[in-house]
């Protein structure tokens, strides 16, 4: 048994170009590929213009297939969100969340700031961005980032949003509900949080049963077309150009509560790369993401309730066990055998899609991200990847993953 292929991403922006020299970034990508051959190239071009040819160039020459890694609602390549063209939440703020929000999100490159689905002359510009790219330079297809709401990461408010006016137009239109309905039953859920003893959270299993506290049903479902109408869009982009079109999605055990649903976004790619991220500190983490909810849901509390109760609630919402507390969640991660379970999930919402699903594994010592993958939790994720026989993208920088790190994805291929 071995891991059946490599993909690999990179994202040059300011602090890559501050820290690596090209010669640098070239002999990261030919050693990785010398070490374990390279399918595909995701590339996140957020510096220079000039990096566009630089990065094809090197792949024409080692035979990878070059996509553009483009982030699609939020980080967008040509420009900014502001606060204007983002997220309403119920809790009647722009952009993040106030409860259990990573006090890191807005700090470095990447802030996570999402626009608003509505928001159509946002979105159009966006995608002359993309057509830009796809028409100016060499590329075999499109991988998409960013195609959701906000995580927990963000706050535990933003991810019942976005209850713009634009949004909440849409949405009478879709069900039939007035807007003031909707927030009567939004902010009910957020109330019935706030007061909710561990009786009431054990009745909890999934995130539609929290839409349905208050009936509210109808909204986690209007977002999920609200995400699949966006996917749908960018993927005709590249696809009247010819091109393949990869998908960047939040592993399945939390994808739903951003809006994207697997079975349904399938349709729209060739292949998707799965978030199965067990030890990263960092947004679409599983560790972080637990965290935040937890913490969310402790500071909107009303009630004393031990961390544990809360625990136990993500624990069946991200369908594993979590450490007894949040400490140790952050500084442990969770089992990778969760990587074989999240793969089992996807498949059996996409019959016939099994062999187009990659785990995404990461593997960086990046400054940003702290604490760094250490070398046996890499092991771990690697061996179960082994036993599985699949193929994997080493996630979620090449620039700050360690030679001996892919050395270890040499030896799962043998």
């Amino acid at each position: 048994m071995s891991i059946k292929g490599v993909s690999i991403q990179l994202m040059i922006g300011e602090r890559e170009e501050a820290s690596f020299s090209i010669k640098e970034i070239e002999s990261c990508i030919r050693k990785a590929a010398s070490m374990t051959g390279i399918r595909r190239l995701l590339f996140w071009n957020a510096g220079a213009k000039k990096n566009h040819d630089l990065i094809s160039s090197i792949s024409s020459d080692l035979g990878i297939e070059l996509y553009t890694w483009f982030p699609v609602l939020a980080d967008i390549v040509d420009g900014h969100v502001s606060l204007d063209e983002s997220q309403l939440n119920p809790a009647g703020i722009r952009g993040y969340g106030k409860s259990g929000k990573w006090s890191k999100i807005d700090k470095g490159e990447e802030n996570f700031l999402f626009a608003c689905p509505e928001q159509s002359h946002k979105i159009a510009s966006i995608n002359r961005s993309l057509e830009n790219i796809l028409d100016s330079y060499d590329y075999s297809g499109v991988f998409l980032d960013r195609i959701r709401y906000p995580s927990f990461a963000g706050g535990l408010e933003s991810v019942f949003g976005c209850i713009c006016q634009d949004c909440m137009r849409s949405y009478e239109a879709y069900s039939g509900d007035t807007s003031d309905e909707l927030n009567m039953k939004l902010e009910e859920i957020l109330n019935f949080l706030a007061l909710a003893d561990e009786k009431n959270l054990e009745g909890i299993h999934s995130y539609e049963d929290l839409f349905a506290l208050s009936g509210a049903e109808t909204f986690y479902k209007f977002r999920s077309l609200q995400i699949e109408r966006i996917v749908s869009h960018f993927s005709s982009t590249a696809k009247s150009r010819g091109m393949k079109v990869g998908l960047d999605l939040l592993t399945p055990s939390m994808s739903d509560i951003t809006g994207q649903n697997y079975g349904k976004l399938h349709q729209f790619s060739d292949w998707i790369k799965m978030m199965t991220y067990c030890y990263a500190n960092g947004p679409a983490g599983i560790p972080l993401e637990a965290v935040s909810l937890i913490r969310g849901l402790k500071a909107i509390s009303r009630k004393s309730l031990p961390e544990k109760a809360y625990i136990n609630l993500c624990s069946r919402l991200f369908k594993t066990e979590l450490a007894s507390s949040c400490d140790i969640i952050l500084k442990n991660g969770i089992h990778p055998n969760y990587i074989s379970s999240e793969l089992e999930f996807a498949a059996a919402l996409m019959p016939g899609f099994e062999d187009k699903l990659i785990p995404g594994i990461e593997l960086v010592n990046h400054p940003f991200f702290t604490p760094p993958v250490r070398k046996d939790q890499c092991e771990a994720s690697l061996n179960i990847l082994k036993d599985l026989e699949h193929e994997i993208i080493a996630s979620w920088n090449i620039l700050y993953i360690p030679d001996e790190y892919f050395s270890m994805i040499k030896e799962r291929m043998i």
